[in-house]
Parts: structure tokens; sequence; C-alpha cells
């Protein structure tokens, strides 16, 4: 695995549909959130979710996150939809190839192994996902999936 910092210059505006609960069932949001686009005169570009919560301490029925879609910031909002923005700032990021159930295992080895070693500290701020590819295009194991780690500015 290869962690690289990225400075992310600008904050990237999102559409959000957020969502309670274990992490693992975020695909209601997203689905919400598909509904909506798909109904709309664009297409995003690209697709985030924001994971606020660190999930070995807080209970999965309180965990929370959000599915998001890169939008102008003056886009109009369906229901239940809100706004949200990846600030501009320093990330460690590693690409994970395969399905979304073992994401899980690129989580462990960048906060378990990477992080403490990498002389790098994470600030307060959501984890972030960017999906590459999606489901619908490719097979479970061709999923590129960024996960982002908001870092201390330097």
């Amino acid at each position: 695995m290869h962690v690289t910092i990225r400075q992310l210059d600008k904050a990237i505006p999102l559409v959000c549909c957020p969502h309670r609960g274990p992490y693992r069932q975020i695909g209601q949001a997203f689905d919400a959130l598909d509904s909506w686009t798909s109904g709309q005169a664009f297409e995003p570009a690209r697709v985030f979710a924001l994971y606020y919560d660190d999930p070995s301490a807080t209970p999965p029925e309180a965990l929370h996150s959000a599915a998001g879609v890169a939008l102008p910031a003056d886009t109009p909002l369906g229901d239940g939809l809100e706004r949200a923005e990846i600030p501009s700032g320093r990330y460690a990021v590693l690409l994970h190839k395969g399905p979304y159930p073992a994401l899980e295992v690129s989580y462990r080895w960048l906060f378990e192994q990477w992080l403490p070693n990498s002389g790098e500290t994470q600030i307060d701020a959501p984890c972030i996902e960017e999906y590459l590819n999606t489901p619908h295009d490719v097979a479970p194991q061709e999923l590129l999936t960024e996960i982002w780690v908001p870092l201390q500015a330097r």
C-alpha cells in the first residue's frame, strides 16, 4: 500500500444525503442521492462519502456520515439533502482497489501502521472516500476508492 500527501487548494462544494447508523449501510443514502441526481439536468462527475465519527469509539447506531456529489454551491437542494464541503488543506490519500467491504483492511493499515509512523497528525475533520468508478461500471475486484485522511497543516 502506498500513501501520497495531497494538497487541496480549493474547497470542494458538495450536495449530500446524510446518513445515521452503521457505515456499511450508507448505500441507502447513495440510493436516495442517485434518485435525486437522475432527475436533474446535470451529471455529477465526482462522488464522495464523508465519515464524521471514529467507528472504534462510537456505537454503530450513532455514526454520522453522508453520501455526496461535487456540485456548485448554489445548486438547488432536493428534499432531505444538505450542503457540505471538503475543506482545502492537506490529506493523506490511499488508493484502495477492490470491493467496498475490503476497505476496512485498508483503513486499519492506514491508521494502525502508516499514520503512527508517518510523522503526520490527523486533524479533527471527516475522513473522505472518493469513488473513482462504480459497481455499475466494473466488477467488485476492480473498484477504485481513494481514502482521504485530513492532516495538520505544515
